[in-house]
């Protein structure tokens, strides 16, 4: 009984820091910015986009301008955007064929990019890496997420009501009876948000360069889907739009769909921030105790004290890489192969490198230090052996999880930086010492 309450102490725990770096990384990226750009992005996006669909509806069908404005005009917002009457008299009826119809249609897809790349420059802030993508294969990824846009818009108009009797009209079903019943799921909210965490996952998988694994990148959609969902239901509840429509005038349904559309890209980007965290969640948890632990001697409020007490244990996802050593005991030795990095939490160590000389460096570690790195960053035998000096704990990084972290904590650099320009002064200041005793 005991463990399993200490089990789900731990489990609470953990979702706890997950939940606080979540939210932390999501306001230190200024992803609520980036949100907004989402929408702004849409509305100027979203109507070239519409054309295009139009035109190639137009194509396909054959029918009159006024049936496809009337197909697109089903679209709950399409008449923010343009009236049925502009888009069959002024665009669909004069819509230019063969080689000029093709370059207005590139032009007016490249215009359409806008939304995707606003999606881009989020996702690159909250994927940070090593990675780089050659500038074409950029663009390529950003097209085909454009293109795959275009035919989920597609899929909302030909799954519509006007859809329906626009088949009927043109005898492409003989039975309809299965027809009604995959319209009836295609415009069901429902099938429309999960449709659109489909969408994230593979947005989420393939638009940034260091993309999450695809567990992670799930974890993240899936977030998006229940969220939306859940505010989307929320909101059709509060907001009244005959209130909306009082105020503003005809401009009442754009505010609620503005809304609606700043409320999706906070959560699409909350979603990737998700996938981020679950992927390198073992070294943001480690960068937040270490940062936690620098700031230990400081004076600090009940909210801090609260945070300390947080992140400032090893319990949870870094207890398997918890270690411990009685004093005198030998961590590594010179000469081994390079293996795990380790983190001084509690007690001393003793460094001793020695020369080909004879000589040797012998320095004292105290909690905070990383020692053991050396080998890993030259690619090298250990290069110095390391005893406990008191009886110590400490944390033995894998090289995996250290690059990660280094990748994500720019601090740490500056920390082995810091120790390495001590080590090569106490090793200056021994040898000006051994000079003046052979002079």
């Amino acid at each position: 009984m005991i463990h399993n309450m200490e089990k789900i102490k731990v489990t609470v725990k953990t979702h706890a820091q997950r939940l606080f770096i979540i939210l932390e990384l999501f306001d230190r990226n200024g992803l609520a910015n980036h949100a907004a750009a989402g929408a702004y992005g849409f509305f100027l996006s979203l109507a070239p986009l519409l054309l295009l669909i139009t035109s190639f509806l137009l194509v396909v069908f054959k029918p009159s301008p006024q049936e496809i404005a009337a197909l697109v005009g089903n679209i709950p917002f399409s008449d923010i955007i343009y009236d049925e009457h502009w888009l069959s008299i002024n665009f669909l009826s004069i819509s230019q064929s063969g080689i000029p119809g093709i370059i207005s249609a590139l032009s007016v897809f490249w215009a359409g990019r806008i939304l995707l790349l606003s999606v881009q420059r989020g996702l690159r802030v909250i994927f940070p890496g090593t990675k780089s993508r050659n500038p074409l294969i950029d663009t390529l990824v950003t097209l085909a997420a454009e293109v795959g846009m275009l035919l989920f818009v597609l899929l909302l108009i030909l799954g519509s009501q006007t859809a329906l009797r626009f088949y009927r009209t043109l005898n492409f079903f003989t039975d309809t009876s299965s027809l009604k019943l995959i319209i009836s799921v295609i415009r069901g909210r429902f099938f429309f948000i999960v449709l659109m965490g489909i969408v994230a996952f593979f947005i989420y998988r393939f638009m940034p360069a260091n993309s999450p694994k695809k567990l992670s990148a799930f974890w993240g959609a899936l977030f998006l889907t229940l969220t939306y969902g859940c505010t989307t239901l929320a909101l059709g509840i509060l907001i009244d739009q005959s209130n909306y429509n009082f105020i503003y005038g005809t401009l009442g349904s754009l505010v609620i769909l503005l809304v609606n559309v700043y409320f999706f890209f906070i959560f699409f980007f909350l979603g990737a921030q998700v996938a981020y965290v679950d992927d390198s969640f073992d070294a943001l948890l480690f960068s937040k105790l270490r940062h936690t632990r620098s700031k230990a001697g400081e004076k600090k409020s009940r909210h801090e004290d609260a945070l300390e007490k947080l992140f400032f244990s090893t319990e949870g996802n870094l207890n398997k890489y918890f270690r411990t050593h009685k004093k005198g005991e030998i961590i590594f030795s010179q000469g081994d192969t390079w293996d795990d990095i380790y983190y001084l939490l509690e007690g001393e160590v003793e460094v001793n490198i020695l020369s080909s000389r004879g000589g040797s460096f012998i320095d004292t570690l105290t909690p905070g230090s990383f020692f053991g790195e050396m080998g890993y960053l030259l690619s090298e035998q250990r290069s110095a052996t390391v005893s406990a000096k008191t009886d110590i704990s400490a944390l033995a990084l894998p090289p995996s999880l250290f690059e990660e972290i280094l990748n994500n904590d720019t601090g740490i650099d500056r920390a082995i930086i810091e120790y390495m320009s001590r080590k090569l002064k106490n090793t200056n200041e021994q040898v000006t010492a051994l000079k003046s005793d052979i002079s």
